[in-house]
């Protein structure tokens, strides 16, 4: 069975916005919890995260509804 490139990309996409999202919310934000301004990073990372879904979406929609490239037509001249 062949795997169409579009699968491919799909995948790569969601694996990569997964792991934007587990390194903003288990990483990144943990870093300020107890600081003053904790509030402030949240508030940004939670715009920060409905960007990359808004994002993730579009490509992964610009993906899907990609045409498939049409074959190359082979013309056979013949020979001279």
């Amino acid at each position: 069975m062949r795997i169409k490139a579009r699968s491919i990309f799909l995948m790569v996409n969601v694996i990569l916005f997964a792991m934007l999202f587990y390194y903003i919310w288990n990483v990144f934000l943990p870093q300020y919890e107890g600081q003053t301004y904790y509030d402030t990073v949240e508030k940004t990372v939670i715009v920060v995260t409905i960007m990359l879904v808004i994002a993730m979406v579009i490509s992964s929609a610009a993906i899907l509804m990609s045409k498939e490239p049409e074959e190359p037509e082979i013309i056979d001249v013949g020979k001279h």
